[in-house]
């Protein structure tokens, strides 16, 4: 049996996947990838951009976890969260614009760690989730997601006007809402 709806929105997501262009600078999440050949490669476009309704579906549930996640915080009377517009990213470029970066955020004002700290948010899935669990390290759990938040960190030191002193990733599970 066929389910038209789905096929439907499958479709819509994998057009909106394609109409996005291909970046002409190499994005910071990008930049720790484990194979040097593989970063060189996308760069350079000798590899086929990232397609598939499945991904363009996880790419826009991110995207929308990050708004709840942004949402929920902006509504905490201790905490302070500045992004460009709640849902939106703020960054900078490196490198003469061949490198960029975009942040989900800064957070101040988190009473364990009142620092300034940039704010990155992940979902993750119930096998990801329990790794993480069980390791209890962000980054035992992904080094690419950590070496990219230590990035972003240093990046906005050095290329904006905001000196965070570190990082606060904040996962979810998606299945879960944990």
């Amino acid at each position: 049996m066929t389910d038209t709806l789905l096929e439907a929105i499958d479709a819509v997501a994998t057009a909106s996947l394609k109409r996005s262009p291909r970046r002409t600078y190499m994005g910071a999440s990008l930049l720790g990838h484990e194979c040097a050949l593989t970063v060189w490669l996308t760069h350079r476009w000798s590899l086929l951009p990232p397609s598939g309704a499945r991904l363009a579906r996880l790419f826009a549930d991110g995207a929308a976890g990050e708004l709840r996640s942004a949402q929920r915080i902006a509504e905490l009377p201790i905490v302070s969260l500045r992004t460009q517009t709640i849902g939106g990213q703020f960054g900078g470029s490196m490198m003469g614009g061949h490198i960029r970066f975009h942040i989900d955020g800064l957070l101040d004002g988190i009473p364990e760690d009142p620092r300034l700290l940039v704010w990155e948010h992940k979902e993750t899935n119930g096998k990801n989730w329990r790794k993480l669990e069980r390791l209890g390290s962000y980054e035992e759990w992904n080094e690419l997601y950590f070496g990219q938040l230590q990035f972003y960190i240093g990046a906005m030191r050095e290329c904006t006007e905001h000196e965070p002193e570190g990082g606060y990733a904040m996962v979810y599970y998606r299945d879960a809402c944990d």
